[in-house]
């Protein structure tokens, strides 16, 4: 997948024959300038932390759930806010 300018490729990862793919370069394909505002206006929303914590469970073995519901059960308020760094250190 490219950008229309072709400057922007999301990176694949693979491990233990499974792709990842980065979402910050996702986001840099819609925006290259604005990518953070991208993923922070994303990560507010409920459905995407639910699928989040779904992923996570299912593919990170030390996941943090306890944790995460905290973190889910904050999301969907008007003054809730979350970067994939605080995830990241948190879950």
């Amino acid at each position: 997948m490219l950008a229309n300018d072709g400057n922007v490729k999301p990176k694949r990862k693979t491990v233990d024959r499974k792709d990842f793919v980065s979402l910050t370069d996702i986001a840099r394909y819609r925006d290259t300038e604005r990518s953070d505002y991208i993923l922070q206006n994303w990560l507010r929303n409920r459905s995407t932390i639910e699928f989040i914590g779904l992923w996570e469970l299912f593919n990170i073995p030390d996941f943090n759930s306890i944790e995460f519901d905290g973190i889910k059960n904050m999301s969907g308020s008007n003054s809730f806010s979350l970067t994939p760094k605080y995830l990241h250190q948190r879950c």
